[in-house]
């Protein structure tokens, strides 16, 4: 199976002098991995929850565990729940 970041690690791998016209190729190459910095930090931050003293956390098991009503983002609503908690915890002195 191949993503965008494998296609582009192929692509890095196989050329072996860069030219003009490889410029874009190594600006996409850049926006994935800051797109993938990104990704760890919200899973490094997420991992570091711990349900007792956090707003965010994660349940694992069946969703009967999740009463009606609860907040359960997932995707990008996800993403920017974790980024508004991750942001929260770093203003906190």
């Amino acid at each position: 199976m191949t993503t965008p970041i494998s296609d582009l690690v192929a692509r890095l791998r196989s050329t072996h002098r860069f030219g003009p016209e490889d410029f874009e190729m190594l600006y996409e190459a850049a926006d994935a991995l800051e797109e993938l910095q990104r990704d760890a930090e919200r899973y490094r931050w997420l991992r570091e929850q711990h349900w007792n003293d956090a707003d965010m956390f994660v349940v694992t098991g069946s969703n009967t565990r999740v009463h009606l009503g609860t907040y359960c983002p997932s995707l990008d609503l996800l993403d920017i729940a974790i980024d508004a908690a991750l942001q929260s915890s770093q203003e906190k002195p």
